[in-house]
């Protein structure tokens, strides 16, 4: 009985980690493609097997195409190779709040609007862009941190034109399920499992 009890709570404890598993992980492939866009960068269709999400630019500088796939070497709160060198450049608050309205939006498709996001989320990143509307929203937002949304860093598989496999690629967003709280609760679960076990002196 005292197994079961402990079996139980362990399962319990893990249903809700596996059903909102980030839907990326470092090492895997993605793959992109355009969307309603007359821009230089996002937003693209990023898939990675049977996933897909619609994701933005956030360097200028940084390169992809649509005809191979990318490494993912972190999926992090930053930019590698950004606005301020190597060491990364932190995603703007404001940025991860225009993002998370966008994914909310009821169309996509609206090339004006993806527009508008593109040039919005360069501006806010110090990537060029463009000051507009969206702009003094995010920034009226009041966003202090970028919650569920983080930064995909990206690098190159396969030698391409001047680019080298293992070079940098685009950074893209992506909205992970709850910005890690999930492992984190799940770490407490699991002590605490273990205090009940020694409870029951199994």
């Amino acid at each position: 009985m005292k197994k079961f009890l402990i079996l139980a709570l362990v399962a319990l404890v893990l249903a809700p980690a596996t059903a909102k598993a980030a839907p990326l992980a470092v090492g895997d492939l993605v793959t992109l493609s355009d969307w309603y866009n007359t821009n230089s960068g996002g937003p693209f269709w990023a898939t990675n097997g049977d996933v897909g999400w619609l994701t933005f630019c956030v360097e200028a500088e940084e390169y992809i195409d649509f005809d191979h796939s990318f490494k993912v070497v972190g999926i992090s709160d930053r930019a590698y190779n950004g606005g301020v060198g190597p060491a990364g450049d932190p995603l703007d608050p404001a940025t991860a709040y225009l993002y998370d309205k966008y994914l909310g939006l009821a169309d996509h498709n609206n090339t004006s609007v993806n527009n508008a996001y593109q040039a919005a989320i360069w501006y806010l990143e110090g990537e060029g862009g463009s000051n507009n509307s969206l702009v003094t929203e995010a920034l009226a937002a009041g966003w202090t941190d970028i919650g569920n949304i983080r930064v995909v860093n990206l690098e190159w598989t396969v030698d391409s034109g001047i680019h080298k496999k293992g070079d940098r690629a685009q950074d893209i967003l992506i909205r992970v399920p709850d910005g890690g709280a999930t492992l984190t609760l799940l770490g407490f679960a699991l002590v605490g499992v273990g205090m009940l076990r020694r409870r029951l002196g199994a």
